[in-house]
């Protein structure tokens, strides 16, 4: 298991090996904001890296595509942006993603 850190809530999700941030987020009672649950299709759950970049996997060809609609807007510029459905890690990494909180 390795830790995703989320600011600014400061809540920790334990990942698992192979499973995606959000759905590891979601299984510990978190709500995650998601529209399409996973699909890669509405770009609701990105997030930016803060720290531990390199202990992201490389993105699949479903992230890929869905990340290109970052791409030329001026608010992600220089900013590294992934998506909590479709990302695995293999180490700690701080992320910033607000409305990440426990489902009350």
């Amino acid at each position: 298991m390795v830790t995703v850190h989320v600011e600014p809530s400061g809540i920790d999700v334990e990942v698992a090996e192979g499973k995606s941030v959000m759905a590891e987020a979601e299984r510990q009672g978190l709500f995650w904001p998601t529209i399409c649950h996973g699909l890669a299709e509405c770009h609701t759950c990105f997030f930016e890296v803060i720290e531990g970049e390199e202990n992201l996997e490389p993105p699949n060809a479903l992230e890929t595509t869905a990340l290109k609609d970052f791409s030329g807007r001026s608010w992600y510029e220089g900013k590294v942006i992934r998506l909590a459905c479709q990302s695995r890690v293999r180490g700690n990494v701080t992320v910033r993603k607000p409305g990440v909180r426990p489902v009350s």
